[in-house]
């Protein structure tokens, strides 16, 4: 399937009027999801450099199409969808902090002599505990999301115009990395 038929199809079934997270609420076009995607058409290599190392190095030049590709969703799911981003930054940054202060104190009551061996298996082990957690608190949003009628957006990727060009192709993102 080439790229112009799979646009052309994409372009003419744009008219939902469903929220695809929800499937039962009208969507609006502020709500709507857009998705780049690309198509990587032709490699060429360009040229080629020394390191540092004294290694050699190519580089290549990319010629790629891009598309972007608008799922349509409510205003109730884009809501619920930043609450749940919200709260995985929210338990990300805890995590963070979390691995931060705990690696500081340990090892501060090691230097110190504070602490032996038994006794930081323990510390390890409620570390863990905690990690647990932090990892369950994101868990339980993305469940609570589902349970409250919308999909995750990660879904976003199911949708019929996004799925048709990964079918022919298409990656997600707008250009290749």
């Amino acid at each position: 399937m080439n790229a112009s038929t799979v646009l052309d199809n994409l372009i003419a079934n744009t008219g939902e009027k469903t929220c695809w997270f929800c499937k039962k609420r009208s969507a609006t076009k502020e709500a709507a999801v857009t998705v780049p995607m690309h198509r990587t058409t032709n490699v060429s290599r360009s040229g080629q450099y020394r390191t540092k190392t004294g290694r050699t190095a190519r580089t290549y030049t990319y010629t790629y199409n891009s598309a972007t590709v608008d799922v349509p969703r409510c205003q109730d799911c884009m809501r619920e969808h930043k609450k749940a981003g919200t709260a995985s930054t929210l338990a990300g940054l805890g995590g963070f902090f979390l691995i931060l202060i705990f690696g500081t104190w340990v090892g501060g009551l090691m230097l110190s002599g504070l602490v032996d061996y038994p006794r930081l298996y323990g510390l390890v082990i409620s570390f863990c505990v905690a990690c647990a957690w932090v990892g369950v608190l994101v868990w339980h949003e993305t469940w609570a999301l589902e349970r409250r009628g919308t999909a995750p957006l990660s879904k976003k990727l199911d949708y019929p115009g996004v799925k048709s060009l990964l079918a022919a192709g298409w990656k997600e993102g707008s250009k290749p990395r």
